[in-house]
């Protein structure tokens, strides 16, 4: 298999390189849709303290993916180039325009972890998680894992398992594995409370919204409040006999 965008920095270490082009018709502008700000896949616009979906997303990961058929990999080496042809679609560099490169190491563990940079980051995965080793009880690992940390360094640092995260887990899933993984994750996140869309851009309220809030809000409760007084009359009455 060629290695063609590919280096070798150490052992078991590959890392993929995005060839320089010029772009047409503006690659900035045809990413515009998708560069929202981060604040827009957080809830209120603030960034959670903890990683509040990873425990959700693993659960719904693991019902709908790992027994699919798909790519089981032999070494690092062919995660590299599965990455690689993955970069180097029309899809792919229309979607992430500005991404530059991926490092893929090889790491004596039982699972996978990635970590990102600013339109780059590294991949670190042990044999389980390659897909190539015997399979475990419960799930073995491949291609839907190395997409699952793939989406980590493209959705860049700071973002977990948030929605953004999930987002592009999707868009991945869907583009190499085929519609029904896709769907198949899509359903399963939705069954497990996993978001996976942006949240509303709702403009902070002006002091005079805020004056007409409360006021609604008010004449709201005032009106419950009436309607339950009158019921509670009625009952009064008829329990007296005077219905």
């Amino acid at each position: 298999m060629s290695l063609r965008h590919i280096k070798q920095i150490g052992d078991k270490t590959y890392e993929v390189v995005v060839p320089s082009r010029v772009s047409e018709g503006g690659s900035a502008e045809r990413a515009e849709p998708f560069d929202l700000p981060s604040e827009r896949w957080w809830r209120n616009g603030q960034k959670p303290k903890k990683d509040m979906q990873r425990r959700r997303a693993y659960r719904a990961e693991n019902a709908a993916l790992p027994h699919l058929d798909q790519r089981r990999f032999a070494d690092i080496r062919e995660v590299a180039i599965y990455l690689r042809d993955l970069i180097e679609t029309e899809w792919f560099r229309r979607r992430w325009p500005k991404f530059r490169s991926v490092v893929v190491k090889h790491r004596k563990m039982r699972n996978a972890w990635a970590r990102s940079w600013i339109n780059s980051g590294q991949i670190n995965m042990g044999t389980w998680a390659l897909g190539g080793a015997k399979p475990a009880l419960y799930k073995q690992g491949g291609e839907w894992l190395a997409l699952h940390e793939f989406a980590h360094v493209l959705a860049g640092p700071g973002h977990h398992h948030d929605a953004l995260w999930a987002r592009i887990y999707v868009e991945l899933v869907t583009f190499k594995m085929g519609r029904e993984a896709g769907d198949a994750l899509k359903a399963s996140f939705n069954t497990n409370r996993v978001r996976w869309k942006f949240y509303a851009n709702r403009k902070p309220m002006s002091e005079e919204q805020r004056a007409a809030f409360a006021v609604r809000m008010r004449t709201s409760r005032a009106a419950v409040l009436g309607t339950t007084v009158a019921a509670q009359a009625v009952a009064d009455q008829i329990v007296g006999g005077n219905p």
